[in-house]
């Protein structure tokens, strides 16, 4: 399958926002739809995030190897059902409270707590989007969990509001925790990666039963408050599907039937494609698309970021060095020399970076030929701690009478890295 045309696709399972029976039910859906629905040639990886970010399967295309990661997670922990109890704790301590200012301090607690958890989880999805531009082909992110808040809290304080009278102050104590502005950058990160995402909500669809029963009241003004607190976390869902043309899969207990429309989504797409005029200013810039025949109506990324020569050389070397995804159309050798001593127990190593010259695009100028390159390397160490790609710019010159003879050969880059003590990947990337 050509690189183009391959399709990565991550599954990604929030334990943060999560119940273990609720996460334990879609893995096995989502097993069957990697049975199910991946062709030869695709990648899956299988993540994790427990207030700390995990690699469960590196990209692989043997489906059983995820299918094992999934299986695997029913021993490690999910945070959603503490988060519920948390929850329900608060709402009780908000119904006894004795004044406006006691309700508001629980709540505010409470709304606290779930907005660094929600923080927590879209920086390390703003990393892992951010990690997989360089990777060639098609990308795309499962996101399973059962929601994150868009303003934590915010249902907390219209309950107080119901329980001590509406007030200015309620509002903009839960203005503090809205999170509006980290999902747009994320969305906006994910389409700079061109990464699509595929929200799946485990809630299921008897969500709003559960969340009226919480608040232990049936009347009108409470049933409207569970409403709210629903729409407050599938919200971000959907505003990270639509934003980057995916699906999210809402209010279904059929998480099967979900999954085969993303399957569906996954293996009949389109690809457009025009030069526009503002080519590698590295700025973001919405996108509107627009179909001539009635009736149809196409979905597609919110925007995109033109990114400049150097950043999209810093995404292919990272890529490399994290995925292993490998593309030498220039033909590049890596050639490491014996590493020798260096202060504080470190070792140097010399690294040389042969590019055949045949494989360079030289202009001629007088009576030479000049070209232009830029190598960018990277080094990850088996703790997985990486340096970010360090890019040098190179001129080249080969005199007219000798061009002939010098195709023929290579120019040679030279570096020496610092390392410590240990194993390491290194990345290298060349830019013509």
């Amino acid at each position: 399958m050509p690189p183009e045309q391959r399709l990565h696709l991550i599954v990604y399972v929030d334990n943060l926002f999560l119940k273990p029976f609720s996460r334990n039910t879609v893995n096995r859906e989502v097993s069957r739809f990697l049975q199910l629905n991946t062709r030869p040639g695709d990648q899956v990886m299988v993540v994790s995030f427990n207030r700390s970010f995990k690699i469960d399967q590196p990209f692989t295309s043997d489906m059983r190897l995820a299918e094992r990661a999934l299986e695997g997670m029913q021993k490690s922990n999910a945070f959603g059902q503490q988060q519920l109890s948390e929850r329900r704790a608060v709402i009780e301590r908000i119904e006894n409270a004795r004044s406006l200012g006691e309700a508001q301090s629980h709540a505010d607690f409470f709304a606290k707590s779930l907005h660094n958890d929600a923080e927590n989880s879209i920086r390390a999805l703003k990393e892992l989007v951010g990690s997989l531009g360089g990777l060639p082909g098609r990308k795309a992110l499962l996101y399973v969990s059962e929601g994150l808040p868009m303003a934590a809290g915010e249902e907390l304080f219209a309950l107080v509001d119901l329980r001590h009278g509406k007030t200015a102050s309620s509002q903009l104590m839960s203005n503090r925790y809205q999170l509006r502005r980290e999902f747009r950058e994320l969305v906006a990160k994910a389409n700079a990666n061109r990464v699509t995402f595929y929200a799946l909500d485990a809630a299921g669809s008897g969500s709003h039963a559960s969340l009226s029963a919480e608040y232990g009241r049936s009347e009108g003004s409470y049933v409207e408050i569970a409403f709210l607190e629903d729409a407050n976390r599938q919200e971000p869902l959907m505003a990270l599907a639509e934003g980057t043309g995916g699906r999210a899969i809402l209010n279904t207990n059929n998480f099967g039937g979900g999954l085969d429309d993303v399957a569906s989504d996954l293996d009949t797409y389109y690809s457009l494609g025009y030069a526009p005029a503002t080519a590698g200013d590295g700025r973001y810039h919405t996108i509107e698309v627009r179909v001539k025949r009635r009736g149809l109506t196409v979905r597609h990324r919110s925007g995109y970021r033109a990114k400049t020569a150097e950043t999209r050389m810093d995404d292919g070397t990272l890529a490399a060095l994290l995925y292993g995804a490998s593309i030498n159309p220039l033909g590049v050798e890596v050639r490491l020399g014996r590493p020798t001593a260096a202060e504080r127990g470190n070792f140097t190593v010399p690294v040389e970076v042969r590019i055949p010259l045949g494989s360079l695009a030289l202009v001629p100028q007088g009576d030479q030929y000049h070209g232009r390159l830029r190598v960018s390397v990277a080094v990850m160490d088996d703790e997985g701690e990486t340096s970010p790609p360090a890019q040098q710019p190179f001129p080249i010159a080969v005199p007219s009478a000798e061009i002939e003879r010098a195709r023929d050969g290579f120019y040679t880059y030279e570096a020496s890295l610092l390392m410590r003590p240990g194993s390491h990947y290194l990345a290298v990337g060349v830019s013509d």
